[in-house]
């Protein structure tokens, strides 16, 4: 097998964003514009993602995660239980390729495409014996990635550039998934899509190529579309910025009623593909607002604002338990925990006792900082 070769973390042309510069409709200008704008400190949901992540790959190399992730994330039941879909998927194709080789966070190099373009699979299972490779990516996320994405294909080139020469891919068979437990799809949280050898070398390859060789050319253009929402530079794009002003005009514009079911289905359409420039552009322009605001500065029309976090106990789940039992009041466990605190006052209700008492035993954790908008009037004031 050929190895990967050193190297900085991050590739300038990563797999994880093929979808924006690698797609035939995609961005080649974004992988400048996000070298100049990288993303900002991490969300709490993208911190969420990162435990979740470490609980499953540690899980699979046999380690025991712990109850806190590196990045000081806990472990929570949540993420325990999502993980079980992956691991029991991998586990099994393990047992139907029993000399099989796993692979967990291993690097691989993609020359063939480009050299600024390497990446770190989740989990990649090979099997020389059966010509077979496998693998998964693991999502934490609510939105639906479907498993034919390029960032698993981009994986999948460089998975058999190790492993075989061009000429013998065309007799390996691969298999793509997506582990997605948090998207409630039809087709289940561990979506597969099969393909081959063949059909990486003689379409995507190509493809990658191309949209690679544009990225990284003198100037490449920048084209807005559904990806805007994905990149980290689209508060400071001038092509999301542009396409977002003639959203606004259009917005503006009435409209007949009586629209014919050709016209009123294009109008959607383009509706609804202006909305989501507008909402890219917003929430590049959020993040920036709410740095300047950390850093000090005063945006105006604009304040911060802790979001209001579910509602938890403050006291352990003995206590509670003890409550029910002092008050009377049944369907206060759960096989391991406490309810919450509103399935405990639905309980109390049911009971027909007064649930004012669980406020002194619960507690409502300060959110997220989220930007609010300033009244108009109150602003006028304030920079009068």
């Amino acid at each position: 097998m050929v190895p990967a070769p050193p190297g900085p973390a991050h590739a300038a042309l990563a797999p994880s964003s093929a979808h924006i510069w690698g797609a035939p409709n995609g961005c080649p200008g974004s992988v400048t514009m996000q070298q100049l704008y990288p993303e900002p400190e991490d969300s709490p949901d993208a911190r969420d993602g990162t435990a979740a992540h470490w609980y499953v790959t540690e899980t699979l190399q046999g380690r025991d995660p712990g109850p806190v992730a590196p990045n000081g994330v806990p472990i929570t039941a949540e993420m325990v239980d999502c993980a079980q879909g992956l691991l029991i998927d991998v586990r099994d194709t393990l047992r139907a390729h029993p000399g099989a080789i796993l692979r967990v966070e291993h690097r691989v190099y993609m020359p063939i495409v480009h050299d600024q373009n390497w990446g770190t699979p989740d989990v990649t299972l090979i099997d020389p014996a059966q010509r077979f490779v496998a693998l998964w990516d693991y999502k934490f996320g609510h939105r639906y990635v479907p498993p034919w994405t390029l960032q698993l294909i981009d994986y999948a080139i460089g998975v058999l550039r190790e492993i075989a020469v061009c000429a013998e891919w065309p007799l390996w068979r691969v298999s793509l998934n997506i582990a997605q437990p948090r998207n409630y799809h039809v087709s289940g949280p561990v979506r597969e899509w099969q393909t081959d050898g063949r059909r990486l070398l003689d379409e995507y390859v190509p493809q990658l190529y191309e949209a690679a060789r544009l990225a990284m050319s003198p100037n490449p253009p920048l084209r807005t579309g559904e990806h805007c929402r994905d990149c980290s530079a689209r508060h400071a794009c001038p092509a999301l910025q542009q396409a977002g002003a003639i959203a606004m005009d259009v917005a503006e514009q009435v409209s007949p009623v009586d629209l014919p079911p050709h016209a009123l289905g294009l109008e959607l359409r383009q509706i609804d593909d202006a909305i989501k420039r507008l909402e890219a552009r917003k929430t590049g322009l959020e993040e920036m607002a709410l740095g300047l605001i950390r850093g000090g500065k005063s945006v105006p029309f604009y304040t911060t604002e802790y979001t209001s976090g579910r509602e938890r106990w403050n006291v352990p789940a003995d206590e509670v338990f003890a409550l029910g039992d002092l008050m009377g009041v049944q369907g206060l466990r759960k096989p391991a925990e406490a309810v919450t605190p509103n399935q405990a006052r639905d309980a109390f209700k049911k009971a027909g006792v007064d649930g004012s008492v669980i406020s002194a035993y619960s507690e409502r954790p300060r959110g997220a900082l989220r930007l609010a908008r300033v009244d108009d009037n109150a602003a006028k004031l304030a920079f009068e």
